[in-house]
């Protein structure tokens, strides 16, 4: 497989990008996350009388008033249209907890772990939502039951004959089965990324449940989901230079629905004046590359977020509801 994709044979304006180069964790200095600590207010003594007191209440009133708008607009600064946000702590969380799910990690005194969950949901989705749904099963049965015992080694066979089947070569090693796949999804990663904002590429499969087919599962500012059947066919991204022109010419014209959509998305963001908390963008794609454009804040009604089928009618939504 080779180490390089070549972005530029797909869509204009793009570079040449290694999959080896990981999604940085470390964005450039100088960019800082918004203070979120409030100035504390100062107590208000009581008159004497009815008089002073109804005075006092009056002075009290209108003195929160102005403390909580002040605090607000420190707290919560509005985003402006025409520039995109502050990055923020959330983001960072976001990208050290998918960092952890998805690479092979050392910690020291434990060792390395390897993420075979996800390789398994990315290699055999449908194998891996019978494996998460009998361990979740595992996981909520009563401790040493007669259902805990089951559903472990129901889930526990799965895993091991998948792990026979796919992570082991011919002499016993053990391999990644999903290494291509990993590579064109590290190097979007990559590509979509910035100095500022991280965007991950997950995969979602019918057979998933709410949770493992959740768009938000990684939680960074720009979300992007593509199914099952789509990875696999952009695995061929790995050696474009050998499809048929027919085949280059499918997977371009794929290619650059994806491109256009996740670039309306970012511009959605861009747009976007208003001080919603915690605002990330997403963009879910079925098999054909047809895009569906969502944003997610704190306080949103639906866990799932708000729903469009065009980047602007998003903005319009978001607009509406400009916080709380």
């Amino acid at each position: 497989m080779s180490d390089n994709i070549k972005m530029d044979s797909l869509f204009s304006g793009s570079a040449a990008i290694s999959a080896k180069n990981p999604l940085s964790h470390t964005k450039a200095s100088g960019v800082k996350t918004p203070d979120t600590e409030g100035n504390s207010g100062q107590s208000v003594g009581w008159g004497q009388g009815a008089g002073n007191a109804t005075a006092a209440i009056l002075n009290i009133s209108k003195e929160a008033r102005l403390k909580l708008k002040q605090r607000t607009e420190h707290d919560r600064p509005e985003k402006k249209a025409g520039v995109t946000s502050a990055r923020e702590q959330f983001e960072n969380e976001a990208l050290e907890r998918r960092t952890y799910l998805c690479e092979v990690t050392y910690n020291p005194g434990v060792g390395c772990h390897y993420p075979e969950e996800e390789w398994m949901r990315l290699d055999e989705p449908e194998t891996y939502a019978k494996y998460s749904s009998l361990e979740l099963k595992h996981l909520h049965a009563e401790r040493g039951s007669e259902d805990h015992i089951k559903y472990g080694l129901a889930a526990s066979k799965i895993e091991w004959d998948w792990f026979n089947r796919k992570c082991r070569d011919k002499d016993g090693w053990l391999k990644n089965p999903v290494t291509g796949k990993r590579a064109v999804i590290s190097v979007l990663e990559d590509y979509y990324s910035d100095d500022v904002h991280d965007t991950s590429f997950d995969v979602y499969d019918d057979s998933f449940s709410d949770e493992d087919a959740s768009l938000w599962r990684f939680g960074t500012k720009f979300n992007v989901m593509l199914p099952a059947e789509l990875l696999n066919e952009m695995e061929l991204l790995n050696h474009f230079n050998d499809l048929t022109e027919e085949e280059q010419g499918n997977l371009s014209e794929k290619m650059e629905k994806i491109d256009a959509a996740v670039n309306n998305m970012k511009e959605a963001e861009k747009n976007y004046e208003g001080d919603l908390r915690w605002l990330r963008f997403g963009v879910k794609f079925d098999k054909d590359c047809n895009a569906t454009y969502y944003a997610n804040y704190t306080g949103c009604e639906d866990k799932n977020g708000i729903m469009a089928d065009s980047p602007e009618e998003l903005l319009d939504k978001l607009m509406a509801d400009r916080g709380f």
